[in-house]
């Protein structure tokens, strides 16, 4: 498997200048990034734990190969895991529960996040299956909303290491494709998307 984000030759013109996308971050936001970085790093360890895999998807792939980390005003994390695999993490609910995290389904999304009440951050998991040789979200109501958000075989596999900010994560293997159906011109400003500015 490789260890690079992508073929920087291959794709030279294609990445932006990261002067082009400057924001300020709130004290809230970042504290709200910090604990999604950590609960990303805990969730990676699990995965593992329990020999499951991961895409990242919609703006989180997009902030992996745009700025080697999530976006600057992204206040999520997105991932995409089959049937299969998240069954899996459903079944070690309770094992989850006492290392202090839970797994749950809201507006017909998974999310992986600390066993606290109120609002925290979390790790949305879409569950994908194949439809007529594409993978697309498993939901149909989430493959309406986001109908441009599906991989080609050979676009997704073999997975690959990204760099997210100090970590490495699992996406797909050529997310171009992807990036241009999802958010058009998505390397030359800010894409406006549903409630989320990417």
């Amino acid at each position: 498997m490789s260890k690079v984000c992508y073929d920087i030759e291959r794709f030279k013109g294609k990445l932006p200048d990261q002067k082009l996308f400057p924001y300020e971050k709130s004290e809230k936001l970042k504290e709200i990034q910090r604990e999604l970085k950590d609960l990303f790093a805990v969730f990676n360890k699990i995965v593992r734990k329990y020999r499951l895999t991961y895409c990242l998807d919609s703006g989180t792939l997009l902030g992996a190969v745009r700025h080697h980390n999530i976006i600057p005003w992204d206040d999520d994390i997105d991932v995409q895991m089959s049937r299969e695999d998240i069954s899996v993490l459903r079944k070690n609910k309770a094992e989850l529960n006492k290392l202090g995290y839970t797994i749950t389904y809201n507006d017909k999304i998974y999310r992986f996040k600390r066993n606290l009440k109120g609002k925290i951050p979390y790790i949305d998991i879409f569950e994908v299956d194949d439809f007529d040789n594409k993978i697309k979200y498993s939901n149909e109501r989430n493959r309406e909303i986001w109908p441009k958000y599906w991989f080609k075989h050979d676009e997704k596999y073999p997975l690959k290491l990204y760099k997210f900010g100090r970590m490495s994560v699992f996406g797909p293997n050529n997310p171009y494709p992807y990036l241009e159906r999802a958010y058009g011109e998505w390397n030359k400003g800010v894409v406006w998307n549903t409630h989320h500015t990417i």
